[in-house]
């Protein structure tokens, strides 16, 4: 029965396909075909060039409404953007987005894809956006904003942060660059107030103090391939050796780990979330769909039927909880961005991934800080919806 009402929901939202194809297609450029040059003149390499901004909506943002339980199915496209480098054709450059950051303050998003980084205003659309090519400052698989929104950080090479300015891009000083942080990728996590970071790596689960860039906690539990963080900071949760566990941070730091949960894969997703900041999602055993968890009570309180990205094999599944209706849950799937109510367990939106992008790298999904924008991202385009007043 529970296929067969994942079948129903595919086909009733494949309506949405439609939305997401003409959006894609209104960006390509006409394609020129270029004279050839006299005989004896060589013409120069064409080199990659950051991208332009292309946007469906360069008006800036309509009134819109935080996105919640009660409106959201009228959920509405209103723009996609890109973020990649041009001038690549025919050299097998693969464009993908590794992270979709918004601001904790205001409406800028920074994108974290494969050699570049983009800066956009999405208050301005239609502003050409700040990019960073990654060629210049090393391979980036992943990042994180500070609590005050001023400046975001991007790991690189699988071990050296950065941190730069939200607003100009520009480079900035910080005493987290010279820490090595071996094979962490993108498992990795800020506190809330912003003083500890969480990373997880082939072997280590690490806390950083974040002012003096000093190791304050190492646990060796073997693999972490995700951390996140309670809203109060005090618990802290992982996928180790492709399990959940949770920990509790006490006062020197100490961490305490309090349970270990049945094998998920090391794919699986997890986010914190809830009005009290006390329910845990993370993917289901067997990939069977999303378990949410009251860590207080230890009751599994709904099970959000989204597929798992882990059945993939390749990209870990992104799951995120809104700011404003801290009830509402957005997971990713192998074809569809999925909306939850976790108060009801109950099946909210759906958003058919465009199926030319399906190969094209991991979906990322964020809401900004009030809730009322929801970015969706795969391959190389990424998509902001909202519900207009």
């Amino acid at each position: 029965m529970k296929r067969w009402w994942k079948i129903v929901r595919l086909v009733g939202a494949l309506t949405a396909v439609c939305l997401f194809a003409p959006i894609a297609h209104a960006q390509q450029q006409p394609t020129l075909t270029p004279t050839p040059p006299p005989p004896g003149v060589v013409l120069p390499t064409p080199t990659a060039v950051p991208t332009a901004l292309f946007a469906t909506h360069p008006q800036p943002l309509p009134d819109l409404q935080p996105i919640t339980r009660a409106n959201a199915a009228s959920l509405q496209p209103l723009f996609t953007l890109q973020c990649r480098l041009t001038g690549m054709a025919g050299t097998g450059y693969q464009p993908a987005i590794y992270e979709v950051l918004l601001s904790p303050v205001d409406n800028r998003l920074v994108v974290v894809a494969n050699d570049i980084i983009c800066i956009y205003d999405l208050d301005n659309p239609a502003a050409a956006p700040i990019t960073l090519e990654a060629s210049r400052i090393g391979a980036e698989s992943g990042g994180f904003f500070g609590p005050d929104g001023q400046a975001f950080y991007t790991l690189h090479n699988e071990y050296v942060i950065r941190k730069w300015d939200a607003l100009t891009g520009e480079a900035l000083p910080t005493e987290l660059e010279g820490v090595y942080l071996p094979n962490v990728q993108q498992n990795l996590a800020l506190s809330p107030d912003g003083t500890q970071l969480a990373t997880g790596s082939r072997l280590w689960l690490r806390l950083w103090d974040m002012v003096t860039s000093t190791n304050i906690v190492s646990a060796n539990v073997g693999r972490v391939t995700a951390v996140a963080w309670s809203s109060n900071g005090t618990r802290l949760a992982t996928i180790e050796e492709g399990r959940p566990a949770l920990y509790t941070l006490h006062p020197g730091p100490l961490l305490f780990r309090d349970t270990v949960l049945e094998p998920v894969g090391n794919g699986a997703g997890l986010a914190f979330g809830g009005a009290d900041g006390n329910l845990l999602a993370y993917t289901s055993p067997e990939g069977e769909g999303v378990t949410v968890l009251n860590i207080t009570s230890g009751e599994i309180v709904a099970a959000p039927d989204i597929d798992s990205t882990v059945q993939s094999g390749f990209y870990q599944q992104e799951l995120v909880f809104s700011p404003v209706d801290p009830l509402l849950l957005a997971g990713t799937g192998r074809e569809i961005f999925t909306l939850w109510n976790v108060a009801a367990d109950q099946h909210l939106w759906d958003y058919v991934v465009n199926p030319n992008l399906l190969s094209g790298g991991p979906h990322q999904a964020a809401f900004n800080a009030d809730g009322t924008l929801l970015v969706l991202a795969v391959g190389e385009v990424i998509a902001v919806f909202g519900v207009s007043s």
